[in-house]
């Protein structure tokens, strides 16, 4: 397994130190053995309260970036402010069918829904960019970053240059299995890669093109 999370928790772990063993699941079955204590650790999780009542929350490592992905030099040009701006031009907009943007966002995709076609896999949003089907579309500053290298398009398909929403993500640790000292450590573990320039490095790796 690799990733931008998974070199942060390691370099996290590392110092506390503390070993990891992963199990892939699907991401339901992983909140279910999180709230059960069979799982101690699930990475790239959102807040809320339901989860709060069997999950204690790191600090937040990942700001979890969507940007407007567009084709480098020509979908650039007048892209505007913000997004609200580069709808406002008439431009057409891919998204991720069951992704969530966060409400802000989503209100916003309702207002101009003419503008906006959904497909099930981000993979398709590439070809309709390029084919000129759609003028731009949103993805994640690190995950559609990796898609779009895995696919050969890293160099032809860039994110603007500010994000048009942050929804930070955090480790969720079991209530049952992990104790909220063993949490504070890890918060503390994780303040320490930032002021190193460990995590910095890390987040370079994986938002650079090669």
């Amino acid at each position: 397994m690799r990733g931008f999370t998974i070199e942060v928790l390691e370099a996290v772990m590392a110092q506390i130190p503390c070993q990891l063993t992963y199990v892939e699941r699907p991401w339901k079955r992983v909140l279910q053995g999180v709230k059960l204590g069979e799982i101690d650790i699930a990475m790239e999780a959102f807040i809320n309260e339901e989860r709060a009542v069997y999950g204690i929350f790191s600090d937040a490592y990942n700001p979890g970036e969507t940007g407007l992905w567009l084709i480098k030099d020509i979908g650039t040009q007048g892209q505007g402010n913000s997004l609200a701006s580069w709808l406002g031009q008439g431009q057409r907009l891919g998204v991720t069918r069951g992704y969530f943007y966060g409400d802000e966002l989503i209100t916003l995709l309702a207002r101009h829904s003419h503008q906006v076609s959904a497909v099930p896999r981000e993979s398709q949003n590439y070809h309709k960019l390029l084919l000129g089907r759609i003028d731009g579309f949103l993805g994640d500053r690190l995950a559609t970053h990796q898609g779009l290298i895995d696919a050969g398009l890293g160099q032809k398909v860039v994110m603007a240059d500010q994000p048009v929403a942050r929804l930070p993500t955090f480790f969720m640790f079991s209530k049952r299995s992990v104790s909220p000292a063993l949490v504070t450590r890890v918060n503390l573990a994780l303040a320490q890669l930032r002021q190193s320039g460990q995590y910095g490095r890390i987040w370079q790796r994986y938002t650079q093109t090669p």
